[in-house]
């Protein structure tokens, strides 16, 4: 004869706590993103107005350098976007 154990839905406390600690870091990397995506977006805005200036004061190259910076925050901001989304959908789930 064997005896069935009174609780068959044991929570593990260990991982109950990795839950937690993951949630934890979760939230500190969500933020850190979220800062760096504010700082991205005021560079971006920085390099056009700095390249809308150099072309009405005709400095072309100079306009083409800030308009190549502009584009390559532009792709930072867009994988910058993409974690965001990812890290909060991975949140939502229990």
């Amino acid at each position: 004869m064997t005896i069935a154990p009174l609780c068959t839905d044991r929570v593990d406390p260990a991982a109950v706590a990795d839950r937690r600690a993951d949630r934890a870091q979760a939230r500190l990397l969500l933020g850190l993103l979220e800062r760096e995506f504010e700082q991205v977006s005021a560079q971006i805005n920085l390099a056009e107005r700095c390249a809308a200036d150099d072309h009405r004061r005709g400095f072309v190259v100079s306009a083409q350098r800030f308009e190549d910076d502009a584009r390559t925050l532009w792709l930072t901001l867009g994988e910058l976007h993409r974690m965001i989304v990812a890290l909060r959908a991975h949140q939502v789930r229990p």
